[in-house]
Formats: C-alpha cells, structure tokens, sequence
C-alpha cells in the first residue's frame, strides 16, 4: 500500500467490527514500508495533490500551520511535518513517509473521535460553519451536539457523506467555500453574469464590473435569504444556479419580467430575430427561442432552462465581435480573405468592416446572422478554408418548368393526358432542380466541374492514397495529369483505383514482345501459363486505367504498347486523355449535364454523343463523393445551370 492508498481508507469516527463482533479502532494503521518524495514524483500526480491536501487539512486540524503562503503545497506541509515529527518523537525525514503519515492519522481519529476533545481549531470550524450560513453557533473550543446538528446540515446541504461528525471531507468542503473568489472584497470575471441577473430579478441597481463589493453582497444575501438557502454573502455552485434558474423562471408565457426582455434582445442580437422588444413572451418568441436551441443542439422545449442561457451567454461574451480586440480577430481576418471577402486591415481590432464581411460568410454559410463570430462560425470558417466551393454558372434561357417538358417531351405519348404531365413534373422536380441539388451535400456532386483539375494538393492526396496503399508516391503525376488534360484528378485517381479493385489494372506492369503480346513462362507443378520474362520479351508495359477495346488483359497490354507505356508515370499522364474521352468526350462536363438533355449554343451533335446509363453515373458520382469525404481538404468547382424565372 502506498501513502496515496493509505488516503483512500475512511477517517470514520466510529470504531468498526471485525467479523467477531470486536471493536477495530481506527488509530489501528497498518504498516507502510518505503518512501513517497514530496518534489519531482512523476506518478499518481492527481491521487497526490489530493492526499496532499488532505494531509495539510489534518495537520492544520492538529495545530500544525505555518503562514508562509509564499511557499508551495509540499513545502508548506514538509515544514509542518517537520513539526509534528519532532513533536512525536519521530525519526526527522526530508520527505512524506509512512510512519508520519500513520501516526498523522492516528491522532487525527482520535482527536475528532472524542467529544470531550478541547482544540483551538474547534474554535475555527464553529466561526467558518457561522460564516458559511449554519451559524448561531456558540463559539468555543469544545464540539456539542448543537455544533455536531449543524455539522450534519452542512453535509446534507453539500451532498457529502452524511455523518454528522468531523471528517476530512467535510473540512475540505469548508476551506473550498472559504477560498472562493465569489465573496466580498475580491474579484472575478463571472460576476459580470452574475450582477446583470441579479439586477433583472430585481435586486438592485448593481453597477456591472468584476468587483464583488458590499452592494453586491446585500443583494446575494437578500437572494439567499427569499431562497430559503444558507445565508452567507457568498456566490458557491448552489447559489449560482439558484440565480441562474430563478432568470429562467422569469421567462416564461404566463409572467412578465426584465427577464424576458432580455432574453428577446438577446435572440434578436444572436441572429434569431425579428422579435418585439417586451416584456410579455409570446408565440413568436418562444418559436425563436426553440430554434435557437435546435440550432445549437439543446433540447428543442421553447422553454428557458440553465443550459440555454448559457449558450446565449457564451455567444454574446465571445471576444470576436464588434468594438472589442483579440488575438484571435487577425486569425478571423485572414480566413475570411483567403476565402474572397475582400480586403479587410489586419489587426487584431474587430471594427465593423470586419462584422459586415461575417455577416456576409454567416448569409452564405446558413448560419444566424449575428456578425459574432461563434464557435460554430469560426468551425465553419476553417471547414470552408479546408473545402472551398468554387462556384461558375451557366445560364439557360428557359424556366424551370420548361427544361423539365424538355426533358419529356420527346418519351411521352401524345394521348398522355396533362395532368399526368404535370405529375411526372412533379416527381422530377426535385431531382432535377439545382436549387435543390447545391443544398444536399451529397446531391451538389452532380453539378462538380469534371473539367477543372488542381483540386487537392500533393500532400491531401498523398494522405488519401496512404489510406489504400496503392499509387503512393504517385501524388504528383496524377496531379500533372490531370492539369494536362484537363480533368479532375479526383477522377483519375477513383478510374485508377477501380481498376485495381477489377483486377484490370497493370501496375506492376507486364511483359510484352515486339508486337505488343504478353510473353508467358509455364509453371511446372500445374502446367499453367502466367506472364513472365522469356527470351521474346521486349520490355514491361503499364496500364493503370485499364484502357483497352477487349477488357481484357491482352487488350490492356497492347493498348500500353502502342501508347508506349512503358513506365507507370507514362501510364498515369498517357492514359489520362483516355479517362477525359469516357467522361467529357462530348462535352458535357458534370454529371448533371451528362444525366439530362440541356441544349445550349455549344451543345454537339446528338448522334456523336456518347450516352451514358443512369446506373454507370451513379456508381461513378458515388465513388467521387465518398473519396472526397476522406480528403482533409479540396476545392470544390461547381457548374450551377441557372434557369431563368
């Protein structure tokens, strides 16, 4: 057992039973062998702190205090051990040994153990129990059993053990409550909060700074007292949540108060608007209200409760918005531009330029639009800094509506009767409108530009193809080869891929003769053929895409040579044209444009263009998308056709 473990055991104060029914005293320690340094321990850091304090609470208990608050925990306690061994006729240590600690204990039980005990710091608990609010106490350096009562109601109050008797706990919670900084004469940065609650719940006009002065303390008081909880001048956990629920109490449809004004200012200033200032919560506010908290992920109620007002709480206090300065507001600006939102000064001062360029990033990103920027603004800053859209329109000079009969015209019967036109209008609508399409995050892939290459870098796609295990190294000639040929290198990479799944792809090469044919060795054991070096061979050739008229093997070997192919870089930028004539050959450059009939000045012969089954795009779109969800981050070039209204 180590001095941590020894600390886990019960100080109770009443004796136990062992299985015989005998009385086992707690003064009964076992025996702890070996030593626990008090500086540079590097193990049970947090079980150590924990004893440590214990231990100074139980030395403190016994007389044992040195007021040097210059010195650390464990100087502090090293010197008042040193005390105590002297006193106890114990061996002196530089460090916190067993023996000590036991006999530390010992005294400790006892002390607390006998009611007749007569200690100075008996004196100390009865003034700090009054000055906690379970007073009336006769001060005096003997426990009675008034004191024990209200020992008790302290424990009940705290929800620590409840055995109405000193204990190690119960002094601890003491001195934490004595130490909080929430108490007159001191100062904090939560009493901003705290005072603007405690002036709408109507307890006085207190100036809102992070001083806690007298006036502040009355009212705490005053609150503690309507509250019917331990009156003592002090905001601990209990009390501050008891402000807090009392400010949503006030918010509710069938009161008025300050309370609801404020909480309507609030959701107007946070980007859930629209509502009139009063003090009357309506149906609209309460709407609003619920919606901020969906959008956050609380509990959808429409009620107040603790967790809401802190969200609005933790919003309105973020450093990134208007008239305040932070370090953080350079880092804003600079995504923000690198994004296009125009030139802002690069300082760490947020001025309204800056909070109209949010603004704007908020409109664009369906965000509420509050010009602060939030935690979930600054996330989505760095998500859209990682995954740009980029975006180009095409514009076509029918509505909606008539691209759709368009796209029916020629596949209907004349005897179809309108309404059934109307109805299969109806169920295109939504897959055909691009409206709809750029809002759905898988969807928006229809409208990718196929024909803008540049998408990721070297290292996003090295951290892809890693994953795979395949093409790694490669990184730079797939990029290459797409800028030369003009196609998403996305899509190379996917048809690169594929064929390595198909076992179609030649990677790792094949040999071929002079006329482009597989040279093959026989294995003895099973007489088979397989491909191998023999004399006729000319050389290895490569094909990654599995480009061939026969797809087949040989196919792929031939078209490798005739392309001379005969390195995997060759391969990737070589065959790269042919992946650009299978998805782009007739000109139409996203998979929205290859699944509907759009005619445009540009558009080709419909006799040369190559038609593509519903089933090959899908596969293709869902083999694109789920590669760029595994991307740390790319551009996304979208061609958004736009209909005329």
């Amino acid at each position: 057992m180590t001095p941590v473990e020894l600390f886990q055991s019960s100080t109770n104060v009443k004796d136990s039973k062992n299985e015989k029914g005998e009385s086992e005293s707690n003064s009964e320690v076992p025996r702890i062998e070996g030593k626990w340094p008090v500086a540079n321990s590097s193990q049970f850091q947090i079980k150590k702190k924990s004893t440590l304090i214990q231990l100074k609470v139980m030395l403190k208990w016994l007389g044992y205090e040195h007021a040097d608050a210059s010195k650390t925990l464990d100087a502090s306690i090293l010197a008042c051990l040193q005390d105590f061994q002297r006193d106890y006729n114990l061996p002196a240590k530089d460090h916190i040994d067993d023996l000590t600690i036991q006999q530390i204990k010992k005294e400790f039980t006892a002390s607390i153990n006998n009611l007749e005990t007569r200690l100075e710091s008996i004196k100390y608990l009865k003034q700090d129990l009054n000055k906690l609010g379970f007073g009336k106490i006769l001060v005096s350096n003997k426990i009675g059993s008034f004191t024990l009562r209200k020992i008790k109601d302290f424990q009940v109050y705290y929800r620590l053990p409840v055995t109405g008797f000193i204990n190690v706990e119960t002094l601890m919670k003491i001195d934490e409550i004595l130490l909080n900084p929430l108490q007159e004469g001191k100062q904090h940065d939560d009493l901003i909060l705290l005072k603007k609650y405690l002036n709408l719940l109507g307890y006085g006009y207190i100036k809102i700074t992070k001083k806690f002065g007298k006036k502040t303390e009355r009212a705490i008081r005053k609150f503690q007292k309507e509250n019917r909880i331990p009156v003592n001048g002090m905001v601990d956990e209990i009390t501050k949540l008891k402000i807090y629920n009392a400010v949503c109490s006030a918010i509710k449809p069938n009161k008025r108060s300050e309370s609801i004004k404020y909480i309507k200012e609030a959701l107007n200033r946070l980007g859930f608007g629209g509502i009139e200032i009063s003090s009357k919560l309506g149906p609209f506010a309460v709407s609003r209200l619920t919606k901020f908290q969906t959008f956050y992920g609380l509990p959808a109620t429409g009620k107040a409760n603790v967790d809401t007002l802190l969200k609005v709480e933790e919003i309105l206090s973020s450093p990134l918005q208007i008239d305040k300065s932070h370090k953080d507001v350079l880092v804003l600006k600079n995504k923000l531009i690198y994004l296009g939102y125009g030139a802002i000064i690069k300082t760490d001062k947020f001025g309204e330029l800056t909070e109209k360029k949010v603004k704007q990033f908020q409109r664009d990103h369906d965000l509420p639009v509050s010009g602060i920027a939030d935690k979930l603004t600054m996330q989505k800053l760095e998500q859209a800094c990682r995954y740009i859209e980029k975006k180009t329109f095409n514009y076509f000079d029918m509505t909606l509506e008539e691209a759709l009969k368009f796209q029916i015209q020629q596949k209907l019967h004349k005897s179809i009767k309108q309404r059934d036109i109307n109805s299969i209008l109806s169920e295109l609508e939504p897959v055909f409108n691009p409206e709809r399409l750029i809002k759905n995050e898988k969807d928006k892939f229809q409208l990718l530009d196929l024909s803008r290459s540049k998408v990721v870098t070297i290292e996003t796609l090295h951290k892809f193809l890693k994953k795979s295990g395949i093409f790694v190294g490669l990184e730079e000639v797939f990029i290459n080869a797409a800028s030369e040929h003009r196609i998403n290198e996305i899509v190379l990479a996917s048809h690169a891929l594929l064929e390595v799944e198909r076992g179609f792809s030649l990677i790792n090469g094949v040999p071929v003769d002079k006329n482009g044919r597989i040279t093959y060795v026989e294995e003895e054991k099973n007489n088979l053929k397989s491909p191998g070096e023999t004399s006729d061979t000319y050389k290895w050739v490569y094909n990654v895409y599995g480009i061939s008229n026969e797809d087949n093997l040989s196919g792929n070997a031939k078209i490798a040579f005739d392309e001379g192919w005969d390195t995997v870089e060759k391969a990737i930028i070589g065959g790269a044209k042919y992946i650009k004539e299978m998805y782009l050959g007739d000109g139409r450059n996203t998979f929205y444009n290859m699944r509907w009939d759009l005619p445009t000045e540009k558009e080709v012969n419909s006799d040369t263009r190559i038609i593509k089954n519903k089933q090959w795009l899908f596969e293709q779109l869902d083999r694109i998308h789920s590669i760029y969800k595994q991307l740390d981050s790319y551009v996304l070039y979208l061609d958004i056709p736009i209909y005329k209204k």
